[in-house]
């Protein structure tokens, strides 16, 4: 491997490194390896206070590229973003389902 191998070009990580297998992995993870319920005690959950901020317009500078948040989350292949700040969620988005 050296600086210019992408990692989906390698053959032992193919598979592995497929957005998609990764997605199907860690959204069944109850299906494909033994786990268990942790109570979490006898109070009700609460909701997290919410202080939205926007984040959408925000410039994003990787690698010499400037980036929208929305754009590097295509990019990327996020599935899932989520900020907190002093224990309230101030950004969040789900996409692919999640």
């Amino acid at each position: 491997m050296n600086a210019t191998d992408r990692l989906g070009d390698l053959l032992w990580s193919r598979g592995y490194t497929d957005p998609a297998w990764i997605r199907r992995f860690t959204s069944a993870g109850r299906e494909l390896s033994p786990s268990r319920r942790v109570w979490r005690g006898p109070a009700p959950a609460r909701a997290l206070p919410d202080r939205p901020a926007d984040l959408d317009a925000l410039d994003i500078a990787l690698g010499g590229t400037t980036f929208k948040l929305e754009d590097l989350f295509t990019t990327a292949q996020t599935d899932a973003f989520l900020v907190m700040h002093r224990g309230a969620v101030v950004y969040e988005t789900y996409r692919h389902g999640t």
